[in-house]
């Protein structure tokens, strides 16, 4: 089971939080990684499920260095940029990722923006409060809609409680 759940608070700053299991593509045992991660350039989170390849993508750099950037990083600009960033990234470290697509999808907070990237290589913009991937996400985005409406839960505690009724209740993998 994988899940990344994402959620905004009330300035509009999202948040993220996955389980942390992975299983290797090679053997059947499961290895404890953290799904949910700042790249480089610490200024775009990445929520990751489908391989533990694509956990490597936060060690680069998926936005141009700034002098190199226009004035300002619109939507349109984002998507176009980082998603080419991020094919070129998956085909270099995922060996299993064609030109087609890879065995995976990926939440990404830029600014106060979500954005999925699924396996066939699209971007989009998400704009609902919150959003979850993974073979979890249905259990996931259940539990967070109910838990926002429960008065003076803190986001962290949401997020958590969250993956915690994905995994007593989601054992499949894949999707």
């Amino acid at each position: 089971m994988s899940v990344v759940v994402a959620t905004r608070d009330e300035q509009g700053y999202i948040h993220m939080a996955s389980d942390s299991m992975v299983s290797s593509s090679f053997t059947d045992s499961q290895l404890d990684v953290c799904k949910v991660n700042v790249t480089f350039d610490e200024d775009v989170i990445i929520g990751d499920v489908g391989g533990m390849a694509l956990t490597m993508l936060k060690y680069y750099s998926l936005l141009p260095q700034s002098k190199y950037r226009p004035v300002v990083l619109d939507e349109e600009y984002f998507l176009i940029y980082v998603r080419e960033q991020i094919i070129n990234l998956i085909q270099k470290v995922d060996m299993q990722a064609d030109k087609k697509g890879f065995n995976g999808e990926l939440l990404i907070a830029y600014k106060k923006q979500l954005y999925v990237f699924d396996s066939n290589y699209d971007m989009y913009p998400v704009y609902q409060k919150s959003y979850s991937i993974g073979s979890g996400e249905y259990h996931a985005s259940s539990a967070i809609k109910i838990l926002d409406t429960i008065d003076g839960l803190t986001i962290r505690e949401k997020l958590l409680s969250s993956i915690n009724v994905t995994q007593q209740y989601v054992s499949r993998v894949g999707e």
